[in-house]
């Protein structure tokens, strides 16, 4: 097993008021928060899922085989974690893919073939909103 290694980084106090705000409105320290960010950072993203793309639609098979199997809201949102993903409530109310720790928006679900309304009526229940969504909502790509 690696030992973690610590590094330093010097941030303009604007830049670090700016850390520590979005660290508090996540609820995590700022060494969290800096980590999910390079962790999001260097994850790898959704492909553009457009019909003329075979290796984005090969490279979002995972993600649509996970909405399709899930059998209600907490096995979809398992599901997209273990790929490093979850859904989320935009701004606009429209529901969304999102990275995971982090929770950029990445493209909204109804690109993956399903929408919110008809997920809703599969499962048998509205999309549970987090408070996360509710106190910063995300944006859709």
């Amino acid at each position: 097993m690696t030992r973690p290694r610590q590094y330093s980084v010097e941030l303009a106090p604007a830049l670090l008021g700016d850390l520590l705000d979005a660290a508090e409105a996540r609820g995590q320290s700022a060494a969290d928060f800096i980590r999910a960010a390079i962790a999001d950072a260097v994850a790898p993203k959704p492909p553009n899922p457009a019909p003329d793309n075979p290796a984005g639609a090969e490279r979002l098979a995972p993600l649509v085989d996970a909405l399709a199997c899930a059998t209600d809201w907490f096995d979809m949102q398992s599901r997209l974690r273990g790929l490093g993903y979850v859904l989320r409530r935009d701004c606009d109310g429209r529901l969304v893919l999102c990275s995971w720790p982090l929770e950029r928006a990445l493209m909204p679900v109804s690109k993956l073939g399903h929408s919110a309304e008809a997920l809703s009526l599969r499962f048998g229940a509205p999309f549970p909103d987090s408070r996360l969504a509710k106190a910063q909502p995300a944006r859709a790509a």
